[in-house]
């Protein structure tokens, strides 16, 4: 989809691109982007160059997510229909988490989080890890519980990693404790068939890996809070989470004060942070000894 996109946009001028990619995302459900993520959509969307496009790419979830977060499979001509199952929750809640962290324009945090809740609520399983089908769905000879990934990552292996990063993001431990639940249920798996569960193996990846949250407080469009930001953003880190804004929907901003009237960084562990500090300098400093 991507490689259409790139040809779509070929020769057309910055004003002009965002219509011309909207036009062709209209037809393709965010939780169904190929390759599984639509985080890797939203990279390739700004690789392209078509950065106003990232808040466009997820219009198209319009009247798909009721008032309770509760999802539809698809969406056609103006008519949602067919419940969410699983992969559909997770997959939509992992590109709105991108998202988030992209333009940390709060919405996006706060509809990820809802998914992610209704996926706790109506998929999970007693033993531990999630159903693809919610409880309230249609009944079946037997509930369905897939686990192994294939071109679209599954449903169980999405969730743990997004409730990782909600884990990192808020601080609550029954985000944590959900994906640790789900890991334990195909931990010799991964060991005997790690091919079979690449997506269950970025998600231990995040399980032992050394999470490290990011907190910037103060306004993202600003320059001294976007030097900071480019901080985080220069370099690769899989095992960072970053939230950036003043105290609103994100816990980890909580209590997170500008210093001296400057936008002001936060390097944390479980939400116990360093000294915070407001020059460039001294967060790659700060980042560079925590890696």
């Amino acid at each position: 989809m991507l490689k259409e996109l790139k040809q779509a946009v070929k020769g057309v001028s910055d004003a002009q691109k965002k219509q011309v990619v909207l036009e062709r995302l209209k037809s393709y459900p965010m939780q169904k982007f190929p390759g599984g993520s639509a985080t890797n959509v939203l990279a390739g969307l700004a690789n392209l160059g078509v950065k106003t496009a990232l808040l466009g790419a997820i219009g198209n979830t319009d009247g798909q997510v009721d008032e309770d977060g509760r999802l539809y499979r698809s969406w056609k001509d103006g008519r949602a229909r067919h419940a969410g199952v699983l992969e559909d929750y997770t997959h939509l809640a992992d590109g709105l988490l991108a998202l988030y962290q992209a333009t940390f324009d709060e919405r996006w945090f706060v509809a990820a989080r809802k998914l992610m809740d209704s996926v706790i609520d109506h998929f999970a399983d007693p033993a531990g890890g999630f159903f693809d089908t919610a409880d309230d769905h249609e009944a079946l000879i037997t509930r369905p519980k897939g686990l192994q990934d294939n071109a679209v990552p599954s449903g169980g292996a999405m969730a743990a990693e997004v409730l990782l990063r909600l884990a990192a993001l808020t601080g609550e431990r029954r985000y944590g404790a959900s994906a640790e639940g789900a890991l334990a249920q195909v931990a010799a798996h991964l060991r005997r068939y790690p091919t079979a569960f690449a997506q269950w193996l970025n998600a231990v990846a995040l399980a032992v890996g050394d999470v490290v949250e990011i907190a910037v407080a103060g306004d993202p469009t600003e320059d001294d809070a976007n030097a900071l930001i480019g901080v985080v953003r220069k370099v690769y880190r899989p095992f960072v989470v970053v939230a950036a804004g003043r105290t609103g929907a994100v816990p980890l901003l909580d209590d997170r004060p500008l210093r001296d009237g400057r936008a002001t960084a936060y390097v944390c562990r479980n939400f116990a942070c360093r000294a915070p500090v407001t020059e460039p300098a001294d967060l790659v400093a700060q980042l560079t000894s925590a890696a």
